[in-house]
């Protein structure tokens, strides 16, 4: 055989020794109830203690095998989140953005390295259902593959694409209350607390929130359908501009069940399916340990 014939064959054959082709892209919708796609970052910065239940959360995408999804909803400072389903390109688009089903082909499975001197950098997870991708604080250095740092840079336009099309959420709500919040100054009237419980059985001194680092899992759960809907009102007419600009994400309230209390500061926030009973994700990865 001439040297023409062999080269022919091999080409034909695919090569000697050449990596065999990729798996095609996984669906993500499976039609399953069962979480297929999980993305959480976290990290990368300070956090008022008052304000640790905005933040316990990080940021995140939740995406079910019904196309059903979860997200922070942006510009709400992590107070409000957002859900809905994906349609039949979004899905696909969103399967190749983050190269759902070929993960380990790639050879993306693992802990990946930031650059060096990247400090201030929350950590990106990714996993779906077996695997896991760490970009950690960022990632980025020489050895992190591309794709990773695609999935990376990607992330964000696409909370911010499924927000535009999910709509808001209307179930129970998660709150903290400090007592004689010390701002310079209230710049909106306070709200009359409204439900018939005293904040005073969730309020927590400021001198004693400041006085430790922020402790996430101290919420109370509001699911009571009349105190949620209640709540949400006085929510939605702060964040809305109605009583002047709400320059902290918590609420100025009077309680008459305590009158001795002149300001409570309020923080809500939204609950996800995926909370435990402390209000703190269970991050499905954390189930491997």
């Amino acid at each position: 055989m001439s040297t023409a014939t062999r080269l022919t064959l091999l080409i034909a054959l695919g090569g000697c020794g050449s990596a065999p082709p990729l798996p095609s892209i996984e669906l993500i919708c499976d039609g399953s109830d069962t979480l297929r796609l999980t993305i959480g970052t976290g990290g990368g910065g300070a956090i008022d203690p008052t304000h640790a239940v905005l933040w316990e959360h990080g940021s995140f995408l939740f995406v079910q095998g019904d196309c059903s999804y979860w997200v922070p909803q942006i510009g709400s400072r992590a107070q409000h989140y957002r859900t809905g389903t994906l349609n039949s390109a979004d899905a696909a688009e969103l399967a190749e953005a983050f190269e759902f089903g070929r993960w380990e082909a790639l050879g993306l499975v693992g802990m990946w390295q930031p650059r060096y001197g990247d400090f201030d950098i929350g950590d990106y997870r990714y996993y779906d259902g077996q695997n896991l991708i760490v970009c950690t604080r960022g990632c980025g250095d020489e050895s992190t593959p591309a794709a990773v740092m695609r999935m990376r840079d990607s992330y964000g336009s696409w909370i911010v694409r499924l927000n535009k099309s999910g709509h808001d959420i209307d179930g129970p709500l998660r709150i903290t209350a400090t007592d004689r919040y010390n701002w310079p100054a209230v710049t909106v009237p306070r709200a009359t607390w409204p439900l018939d419980w005293a904040l005073t059985d969730i309020a927590v001194p400021w001198e004693e929130v400041h006085a430790q680092p922020p402790m996430f899992g101290t919420s109370r759960l509001i699911s009571n359908p009349k105190e949620v809907v209640a709540l949400r009102a006085i929510w939605d007419e702060y964040l809305s501009g109605q009583h002047g600009e709400l320059w902290e994400p918590a609420i100025p309230f009077e309680d008459p069940h305590s009158p001795q209390v002149k300001t409570f500061a309020v923080v809500m926030r939204d609950t996800t399916p995926f909370e435990n009973e402390r209000g703190l994700i269970e991050w499905p990865w954390e189930a491997r340990r």
